[in-house]
């Protein structure tokens, strides 16, 4: 290849960098494999996100690889990402442990001291995670605790059962945590969900069987909070509801705190006495409040404002009105909802979802109790600075939903109504009821509506075809011509992804406006929320 300009290298290779994830991986590899000035260029961008160990970079000699030492300086996240079916061959593959009659008792990988002897090297690491079928060992924590540059510390799927932590450095402090269980596989509607849930093996794992329940978790996962993290330094913490100790939360001061993302399982009944409204004025500047929870059954949800427990003394008690202080407010289904939003009187942003554990089907809201919670909002005025609005609904819209968004919400700009378990027929209401309905929301820019459009939606692979993509942008375009402030709209289908599978997705379309009030519409790229993310899409890689 023809030699060229560092400054046009570089250009080249911010232009492929917008590209889909995917796609911009492949093309920057390619290129990478060309040429030396396109592989010094891109390596900041190819080696921003590895996993270690890789399975397939190893010799008989040395054992696992780890990175080599040229591309330490452009990572910014590591994933110690262990293969669980290493566990479960006979003998255990890259490490060693006890076994009787048949089940393993222990495991102790081998090569781990790589990676604990070269962690503290990489100093521009941002983001460690950690997901391993094994409790991560006390030199592993040493290492990690040794690098003042690492803000953002997760372990996922992990069992928490490390009972020696390592003294922590003055220079250490994380400013996000995030524990999530062993086997917490949320589903959020009947979207898209992480790749790795779909494989059948996933839940057969010997280790998930043990730990998916784990009562005892919940300390340890306490010790990785107070002990690796400091209460006084987060900005962000995300914990399962399995291990997550209420009353402890109340126990310390979070001057920093800006978002808590509690996940999976609601917390357990015994720690009831410990509510949101006592935790939350310790925390001064938490403003994104997530409870995206799982129901159990029907009759077991999280209780927002239970009633102050006699362990709790007077002068330690809380008026619900300190929900004041929220401006972002995800729920789920798995939630006590009843009388709950009179109390956020400050809410820009609102989700209401319906979250199962996966392959569980979760059961969503009906319109009338999405128009409960509406007036509820409104009693309390939390409906008048309301920006961001995401619903999830388990029957058909209907058009006096949106009516009654629009008079509720004057300052509406993002409006999302899905329906869980999309369907196809005919339509039950005129575009036209839906375009009268949506009129009143003056400041709208982005509309997703799950409106049927009459055309079939059971689909074999995961696009639409072309009638089915005309149908919608003739549906698209007569909406965007009755909302003049609208910029993007997307309109929900139903997908199969495989034999016995099926998705809700969006096809999602950019507005462009002519002077002579010509629309003419833009498909975007698919998209969806990983989990726990609930206010910004991201690009559906799958």
């Amino acid at each position: 290849m023809a030699h060229l300009d560092s400054d046009i290298v570089y250009e080249i290779v911010c232009a492929i960098a917008s590209f889909r994830p995917k796609d911009s991986r492949i093309t920057l590899r390619n290129l990478a494999c060309a040429s030396r000035g396109f592989n010094y260029a891109s390596r900041s961008l190819l080696f921003a996100k590895i996993k270690w160990p890789h399975p397939n970079q190893h010799d008989e000699n040395s054992g696992l690889h780890l990175p080599p030492e040229t591309i330490w300086p452009h990572i910014k996240t590591l994933h110690l990402d262990w293969p669980d079916h290493w566990l479960d061959a006979s003998p255990p593959l890259w490490g060693s442990g006890a076994v009787h009659r048949g089940t393993l008792l222990s495991y102790k990988p081998m090569h781990l001291d790589k990676l604990e002897a070269g962690l503290p090297k990489m100093n521009n690491i941002h983001t460690f995670m950690i997901t391993c079928p094994f409790d991560p060992p006390t030199s592993l924590l040493t290492a990690l605790v040794g690098c003042p540059n690492i803000k953002d510390f997760r372990i996922i799927d992990t069992p928490l059962y490390t009972a020696l932590m390592p003294s922590l450095p003055p220079e250490f402090k994380l400013e996000r945590i995030s524990l999530v269980a062993v086997a917490e596989a949320s589903r959020v509607g009947e979207g898209p969900f992480d790749l790795k849930h779909h494989e059948r093996p996933y839940f057969s794992r010997e280790y998930r069987r043990k730990f998916w329940n784990d009562t005892h978790s919940r300390f340890a996962a306490s010790r990785y909070v107070f002990q690796i993290g400091r209460p006084d330094s987060l900005t962000y913490l995300q914990m399962s509801g399995s291990h997550c100790i209420m009353y402890e939360l109340r126990m310390y001061e979070w001057p920093n705190l800006e978002a808590l993302v509690l996940t999976g399982n609601a917390p357990g009944k015994e720690d009831g006495f410990a509510r949101l409204v006592d935790i939350i004025p310790h925390m001064p500047r938490l403003y994104d409040l997530r409870l995206l929870f799982a129901p159990r059954d029907l009759y077991e949800v999280f209780d927002m404002f239970p009633p102050p427990h006699g362990r709790i003394p007077v002068e330690d008690q809380h008026p619900n009105t300190v929900f004041a202080q929220i401006k972002y407010l995800a729920v789920s289904n798995g939630c006590n909802l009843k009388d709950a939003f009179r109390n956020a009187t400050s809410l820009e942003r609102l989700v209401v979802c319906a979250i199962s554990k996966h392959p569980r089907i979760a059961t969503a809201f009906s319109v009338t109790e999405i128009k409960e919670i509406l007036d509820d909002l409104a009693l309390g005025g939390g409906n008048m600075k309301l920006k961001r609005l995401r619903i999830m609904l388990e029957e058909n819209i209907i058009p006096g939903l949106f009516d009654l968004i629009g008079k509720l919400c004057p300052l509406l700009e993002f409006l999302e109504v899905e329906k869980c378990g999309y369907t196809k027929g005919d339509p039950d209401f005129e575009w036209s009821e839906f375009g009268d309905a949506l009129a009143a929301c003056k400041h709208l820019q982005t509309l997703r509506i799950a409106m049927m459009v009459g055309v079939n939606d059971a689909h074999p692979g995961n696009s639409l075809d072309e009638c089915d993509i005309d149908e919608r942008k003739r549906c698209a375009c007569y909406l965007a011509s009755r909302i003049p402030s609208l910029s993007q709209i997307g309109l929900e289908y139903r997908t199969r992804t495989g034999s016995h599978r099926s998705e809700d997705r969006w096809i999602d379309f950019f507005i462009e406006r002519l002077d002579d009030e010509t629309i003419y519409l833009h498909e975007l790229e698919p998209s969806w929320y990983p989990f726990p993310e609930v206010w910004d899409v991201v690009p559906l890689d799958y």
